[in-house]
Formats: structure tokens, C-alpha cells, sequence
């Protein structure tokens, strides 16, 4: 199975990391379909141009300007031909012996696995978000009301999970154009359209914590991205779920506008909620 799988890579001028990262895929010794989309880096280009030369046999793509994350992503899909699509950022690496694990996973049945990331020592000893994913994973195992439904809505990294690609190609799905918040919808809209979805408990994928990520502070466009997405995310769920798991997720135009309020500390992103909704609420 392992050879029906296509590993994504997007990477913007941390060639050490993305080195690791490339480390802890081949020497699993075993040939995977990997690419990495290089976002225009301008930095480092000199050790990137070494490790593309020992790296020969991953497919290099490079972006003539830098298009962010999510539609580099996009990039490496329309590159992809494999069956099953994992992706990975340059700042984090593929845990040892996980190759196995997803070539032993039941997933012939299913358009979507998900894998209980490993965190950093780093992320460990904060109070990180990042933790919810493991939790999300351990809720469904000990059989908790609406444990399939959290997993599938609030999972929201695109890493740490195994995609069938027909469930993206089928569906038309692609990332946003965000500089944040870019992988929210994708994966509200997988978790949701996906027929069958499988769960291991082992980890695949280790999450380091970078501080200069975009994740990890609020650049300009944090607001205005953040209050788009979660009217996207809003008018997603009511299109796709029953009353009682909409009232499960807290799906109303009030808790919506409470969000957008306690994040941005504005009232003016609220009234941009409201609005936005009017507009985009016959797309549904």
C-alpha cells in the first residue's frame, strides 16, 4: 500500500528542517511519491540546491512567487497520482516505523484515517491547542457521544491523517488563499464528505513547535481570515449536518459572532460576520 501513497511537502526557507523531515521518510526504506513545493524561498537556496541533489528522487516544485501554505498545497495536489495523500510541513518529521503503521491500517474501505500526533517536548509543557488533536482521537476510542463527529469537524490539521485522493478530487476540494487559518475549511470539508473514516491509536507524525510559524502569532490578516473561515466553517455545517449534531457542535449565528468577538476583541469583525453571512447564505 505504501506505494499508493503521495506525500505533499511545503516548504519556505528552513532547508534544516526540511532535511530532517526527508531523513525521517527514506530511511523507513521505502519509495513513497514525495513532493515538496518550495514557496519561493530566498534564503538558504545554497543548502536547498544541496539537499535537492542528495534528494533526487523527490519531485521538486518550485513557486515563481510566494503563494502561502494553503495553495502551495493546492500545487502539490495537482502533482500528486497516488491513491492516498499524506501531507507534512518542513518544520516537523514522520515518526520512526510509520510506514508500517499505515500500510497495516483496514483502510480499504475508508476515505479518510486519522493518527493521534505526537507533540514535542516543547508543545508538551504549554498550554498548546495543538493538544486537542490527540484528545480528539482518545475521546473516540473511549466510545464518547458525538466522538466521530468532533474527530471529523475539529481535526483540523491536514497532517497526522491518511485522504484518499478521489475524496478530494471527487468533491472539487481545494485550500483557501489564506495566509491564516488556510487548512480550516479543507478539513471541515473531508472530515464531513468522507463516506467512511478510520481511527489508529499509534502516531505517525511528529508536530515540532516553531515559534516563527504564521500559527504561532497574529499577523495583519489574523482577524479578517479568522471571521471569514468561521462563517465558511458555519454555513458548511448547517448544509451537512442533522439538528442534533449542529446543537452538539453549537452551531448558531449567536455563538458564532460570540467567537468572532472573544478572538478579535472587535466589534467591527462581528458586523463583518453578520454581513458575510447575508451574502454567502444562499451558496449553501
Amino acid at each position: 500500500m505504501y506505494k499508493e501513497v503521495s506525500i505533499i511537502i511545503t516548504h519556505y526557507e528552513d532547508p534544516f528542517g526540511l532535511e530532517n523531515l526527508l531523513k525521517s521518510i527514506y530511511k523507513e526504506g521505502i519509495s513513497y511519491e514525495v513532493i515538496v513545493v518550495d514557496d519561493c524561498s530566498k534564503k538558504n537556496i545554497k543548502q536547498l540546491e544541496q539537499i535537492k541533489k542528495r534528494y533526487y528522487q523527490v519531485i521538486w516544485v518550485e513557486n515563481p512567487q510566494n503563494i502561502g501554505a494553503g495553495l502551495s498545497r493546492n500545487v502539490g495536489l495537482t502533482n500528486a497520482s497516488k491513491e492516498w495523500i499524506l501531507f507534512a510541513d518542513s518544520d516537523d518529521e514522520f515518526l520512526p516505523g510509520f510506514s508500517k503503521i499505515i500500510s497495516s491500517s483496514a483502510i480499504s474501505k475508508n476515505d479518510l484515517i486519522y493518527f493521534p500526533p505526537k507533540l514535542s517536548s516543547e508543545i508538551v509543557k504549554q498550554n498548546d491547542y495543538r493538544k486537542k488533536y490527540v484528545k480528539l482521537v482518545n475521546d473516540f476510542f473511549a466510545k464518547k457521544k458525538y466522538a466521530e463527529l468532533n474527530l471529523r469537524t475539529q481535526f483540523g490539521i491536514g497532517h497526522s491523517k491518511l485522504i484518499r485522493r478521489k475524496l478530494i478530487s471527487d468533491n472539487r476540494l481545494h485550500y483557501e488563499n489564506r495566509m491564516m487559518f488556510e487548512d480550516s475549511l479543507f478539513n471541515l470539508q473531508i472530515g464531513l464528505l468522507a463516506k467512511n473514516v478510520g481511527v489508529d491509536r499509534r502516531s505517525i507524525y511528529l508536530i515540532n513547535n516553531n515559534k516563527e510559524s504564521l500559527s504561532s502569532s497574529k499577523n495583519i490578516s489574523y482577524n479578517k481570515d479568522y471571521t471569514e473561515v468561521m462563517v465558511e466553517r458555519y454555513l458548511f455545517e448547517r448544509s451537512h449536518l442533522t439538528y442534533n449534531e449542529l446543537k452538539n457542535l453549537k452551531a448558531t449565528r449567536i455563538n458564532l459572532c460570540f467567537h468572532v468577538l472573544v478572538t478579535t476583541k472587535k466589534i467591527s469583525y462581528v458586523f463583518m460576520a453578520i454581513k458575510t453571512l447575508f451574502y454567502k447564505r444562499k451558496l449553501y
